[in-house]
């Protein structure tokens, strides 16, 4: 389970409060807004690739385009590592996703577009799912074994934080309570989820009988 010390969840709460808002209003991007060359060094760099899991689900994998914000080298070390998995939407074009799976390259982001985690010192994932109308699983394992490959790099002070939109909510809840149901300590210090349907959703009875 997830155990925290008060002061210090108050504290994270807070931040990321801040970068919950900030995503809802658009303030970080899905993708580098300039395609310049980066310096690791002193810029804020996105590399993105395309991820296929390892483990499948009814004999199918699922796959991600994931983006990478590390914390500039010259800012010192990192304060942790935060994860944003996005929600429910249209399936991405196979040239914005499983075209993709060697990597599109590294490039410079634009001040505007530098997402707020890494302003606080958090290296940042974003994971957007190449089929957000997979099966929730198929999708789940992607995020699950990014977490399994991030989880054993943080050091002994750094935090980790997974946050979840709408259906990205329920795919990280299911795959926090599945890695800790096979024993694996994750190392997440909060989760945040936000406008996810954990209660289920509120479909009308119209809308339901039209679809069925």
């Amino acid at each position: 389970m997830i155990e925290h010390d008060p002061a210090s969840k108050r504290v994270l709460h807070l931040l990321f409060a801040l970068c919950v808002v900030a995503i809802i209003l658009g303030a970080v991007s899905r993708s580098a807004s300039a395609q310049t060359p980066c310096n690791p060094n002193t810029q804020v760099c996105s590399t993105t690739t395309t991820r296929i899991a390892q483990q499948t689900y009814e004999g199918e994998a699922g796959s991600a385009r994931i983006s990478f914000y590390p914390v500039p080298k010259e800012k010192g070390n990192r304060k942790g590592v935060s994860v944003w998995v996005f929600g429910f939407g249209p399936p991405l074009a196979a040239a914005d996703c499983l075209d993709k799976a060697n990597g599109s390259g590294t490039y410079a982001v634009t001040h505007q577009d530098v997402p707020y985690p890494v302003r606080l010192g958090f290296d940042h994932y974003t994971v957007e799912f190449c089929d957000p109308t997979d099966y929730l699983q198929r999708n789940a394992f992607v995020v699950k074994e990014l977490i399994q490959e991030i989880s054993p790099t943080l050091g002994s002070t750094e935090k980790f934080v997974i946050a979840g939109s709408s259906m990205g909510g329920l795919i990280t809840r299911y795959v926090l309570t599945r890695l800790e149901s096979e024993g694996f300590d994750h190392g997440v210090d909060l989760w945040i989820t936000n406008d996810a349907p954990h209660k289920g959703a509120y479909i009308p009875l119209s809308v339901q009988s039209s679809a069925s």
